[in-house]
């Protein structure tokens, strides 16, 4: 049986650190529910695991999604079709 290993609270800007972000990265995935976090004194607190545990799942679910051309559909549709006319191709002469 493995011995229980204590929980590590580690800061908003080590957990930016740990995840090669910006604090403000951080801020948005705390307001997404995306990265649990606690308030010790006022202030954010993260438990080094369960982030780990959240960068893990967010590398399993982009490895399930196919990968596809990036084109958007109404770009791609709206390309002008360039037509050229025999006269202006050929040269025809009317004479």
């Amino acid at each position: 049986m493995r011995p229980e290993i204590p929980q590590r609270y580690i800061t908003l800007e080590e957990t930016a650190e740990f995840l090669s972000c910006s604090t403000r990265t951080v801020r948005r995935l705390m307001a997404k529910g995306k990265l649990r976090f606690y308030r010790l004194g006022g202030n954010p607190r993260f438990i080094l695991e369960e982030v780990h545990q959240a960068v893990q799942r967010t590398a399993n679910k982009s490895r399930r999604r196919k990968r596809v051309a990036n084109i958007p559909s109404q770009e791609y549709k709206s390309r002008p079709k360039i037509l050229l006319a025999k006269t202006a191709i050929g040269g025809q002469n009317n004479g």
